[in-house]
């Protein structure tokens, strides 16, 4: 079980810098000002967004509870996940408090982009164990009705 735990730490430190560079190419494309006060407190960002990836993709480990619904699952995954990053953003002051509407716009886009990654995740999951259950020759179970 520990090793299960280290695994999925590491998956978030390194989820958690690729989102890092990920968000500094965006900054970097979109000619940001932004840019700039990140790089000044490069080690602040850094840390906050392997939390960041921690939190989410460390987070992930609840699916190993398959006695848990899948929905149940995926609200303490990705609850656990949202909650971590807001209270990051707001550590790092990425999100704006002073505006509840650019708030909640912000939170919105950011809870649609993190459904649709799940979403892609869960498909090619969903993908690999129909191509093992076919090279096992195990029958998808019939619906009744």
């Amino acid at each position: 079980m520990i090793k299960l735990i280290l695994k999925y730490l590491m998956f978030g430190v390194g989820g958690g810098c690729f989102l890092f560079v990920a968000h500094l190419m965006t900054l970097n494309l979109s000619d940001s000002n932004e840019m700039q006060y990140i790089l000044d407190n490069f080690t602040t960002y850094t840390i906050g967004y392997i939390v960041i990836g921690i939190g989410f993709f460390g987070g992930a480990i609840i699916h190993v509870a398959a006695r848990l619904s899948l929905g149940l699952r995926l609200a303490i995954h990705i609850g656990v996940g949202v909650v971590t990053l807001i209270i990051v953003w707001i550590v790092l002051g990425q999100i704006p408090t002073d505006n509840p509407v650019t708030v909640i716009l912000n939170l919105t886009a950011s809870a649609l982009i993190i459904f649709a990654v799940w979403f892609v995740c869960y498909l090619r999951d969903k993908r690999e164990v129909q191509k093992i259950n076919n090279a096992l020759g195990v029958e998808k179970p019939k619906k009744n009705g």
